[in-house]
C-alpha cells in the first residue's frame, strides 16, 4: 500500500495494485478522479488508502467524497489509517472510528477498512465494525511489542475474539511489516481462541473476498 503524501501523489504516477490518492484542495481534480475511474474500471487497482492524521482532513470532508463515489462505483475498498499516528495523539481525532463511521453511513454499498485496528482506539473500533455492515478492520501492528505493552494483550485478544465470534468476515491479516513482526502476528492470531475456519478467514479468505483477489 503506497505511502506518499495524500495531497502531493502526481497525478501521472505509476498506478499500483493500491493508490495513494492525492485528495486536493479544495476538492480532488477531475483528471485524478478520471484517472481513478478508470485504473478501477480496468483492474488496475483493487483499493485505494487514505491517510487521515498524516495529513490533516477528517474521512467525511466533500473532497473525499469523489473519491469515494468511484470505488463505489466499481466495488473496490478504501483503507483508512486510523489510531495511532506518529505518536502525537492530538493527530488520532482526525482518523478516529466514530469519522470513519460517517463515511460508512454516507456509503453504504462502500467497503471500508480501518487500518490497525485503530490502535489504541480498540473498543470503539469494535463499535463501529459491529455496528456497520460495511466496515472491516486490519490486525496490522496489533503484535508490535508497543501496542501490546500499551493496550494489553488481553484486551487485544478479547477484542478481535469478539468481534470474530460475531462476525467473522470482518476482521483482515495485516503486519505491517518491516516495521512489525509477520511471525508475530500470525502467533496472534493462532492464539485466538476461534475455530481455524475462523482464522483461515482472518488470515487470508476475508481479503480474497473483500478486494475480489482471485485464489490459487
Amino acid at each position: 500500500m503506497g505511502t506518499n503524501s495524500l495531497f502531493s501523489a502526481p497525478p501521472d504516477a505509476p498506478a499500483g495494485r493500491f493508490g495513494p490518492l492525492p485528495a486536493g484542495k479544495p476538492l480532488v481534480p477531475s483528471h485524478f478522479v478520471d484517472k481513478l475511474d478508470t485504473l478501477a474500471g480496468t483492474g488496475d487497482i483493487i483499493g485505494v488508502k487514505l491517510y487521515p492524521g498524516f495529513e490533516l482532513f477528517y474521512p467525511d470532508e466533500d473532497r473525499c467524497q469523489a473519491i469515494y463515489k468511484v470505488c463505489a462505483k466499481h466495488d473496490i475498498p478504501v483503507v483508512f489509517h486510523s489510531g495511532e499516528t506518529m505518536n502525537e495523539p492530538w493527530r488520532e481525532e482526525y482518523n478516529h472510528p466514530h469519522e470513519i463511521a460517517k463515511v460508512a453511513a454516507q456509503f453504504p454499498s462502500l467497503k471500508l477498512i480501518v487500518a490497525h485496528f485503530s490502535q489504541p482506539h480498540l473498543a470503539d473500533c469494535r463499535d463501529v465494525i459491529l455496528s456497520n455492515a460495511n466496515v472491516y478492520a486490519d490486525i496490522s501492528g496489533l503484535a508490535h511489542p508497543d501496542v501490546t505493552r500499551i493496550c494489553g494483550t488481553e484486551v487485544i485478544l478479547s477484542i478481535l475474539e469478539e468481534v470474530a465470534s460475531q462476525q467473522p468476515e470482518k476482521i483482515l491479516f495485516g503486519t505491517d511489516w518491516p516495521i512489525c513482526s509477520v511471525g508475530e502476528h500470525l502467533k496472534l492470531v493462532r492464539s485466538l481462541t476461534v475455530s481455524e475456519e475462523v482464522k483461515t478467514l482472518i488470515l487470508s479468505g476475508n481479503a480474497e473476498r473483500v478486494f475480489a483477489l482471485e485464489s490459487d
